[in-house]
């Protein structure tokens, strides 16, 4: 990878992920990050139908009270060098380590480019890779359902989930005659809907150790094409179906 491009400690996130076909620069590619000190919070989902919200993804449905993710990295034609470091943005701006708003209400802060990262080029078509320096990114959860926060302190991060992310277009409001496809973690074709099957699968990772996971060691991702068009048939688009990736926490 190249040279830094921002300075700072804390724990490293290195993603690298493989499409079948190429990365191309008019569709999406995201990677989803929650930061958490519960692994059994919900994770970051893609979003496969009305109500669109953000256009790309949303916390987990169960349980609803939790954040869902805290940032993400995206790559695509509109972003500087096509990648983007975004976090999602507090609920009261004079309070930027408080309460985060709801990531689908589309209330996201820029935060540049990632620490380090490698160019999509005809030398590497078909592979993103970067890494991102953990602390650029909040990690305060919202309270549970009694309206108090967890003990012994939700602000510290000691788990993190990832959910990765291909798709075409970025819907909102309650359009219904959109051509949506999507591939994410997981094997889409075996879900019938948001609550069931491979639709709801997100890593996660412990933030205490050097970890490194790939997919040939834990087999999500499906020999075959899943990408698919919202809940509805499977589509072939190499460019948007995700085939390998690996994931890497460590120290700086």
């Amino acid at each position: 990878m190249p040279a830094d491009q921002q300075t700072g400690g804390g724990r490293q996130l290195v993603v690298s992920m493989q499409v079948a076909g190429r990365i191309r620069p008019e569709y999406y590619y995201f990677v989803l990050i929650n930061l958490t000190d519960d692994p059994n919070d919900a994770g970051p989902v893609p979003v496969v139908d009305i109500p669109w919200g953000n256009g790309f993804a949303a916390p987990a449905p169960l349980p609803s009270n939790r954040q869902g993710f805290v940032g993400y990295v995206t790559h695509n034609r509109f972003e500087p060098q096509f990648y983007g470091v975004f976090r999602v943005a507090p609920v009261d701006p004079a309070q930027p380590d408080g309460p985060l708003t709801n990531p689908v209400l589309r209330n996201f802060q820029p935060l540049g480019l990632p620490d380090a990262y490698t160019p999509v080029d005809a030398q590497n078509p078909d592979t993103l890779s970067f890494r991102l320096d953990l602390s650029r990114l909040p990690t305060f959860r919202r309270p549970g359902p009694d309206g108090t926060f967890n003990t012994p302190d939700d602000t510290t991060a000691r788990y993190i989930q990832i959910n990765l992310l291909a798709t075409n277009t970025l819907p909102l409001g309650a359009e219904t005659n959109v051509f949506k496809l999507w591939d994410a973690l997981g094997d889409g074709r075996v879900t019938g809907g948001i609550e069931t099957g491979g639709i709801n699968t997100w890593f996660t990772l412990p933030l205490d150790q050097n970890v490194i996971r790939t997919e040939a060691q834990v087999d999500l991702e499906p020999a075959d094409n899943d990408v698919r068009e919202k809940l509805d048939r499977v589509i072939t688009d190499p460019d948007l179906d995700i085939r390998d990736w690996t994931l890497e926490i460590r120290s700086r």
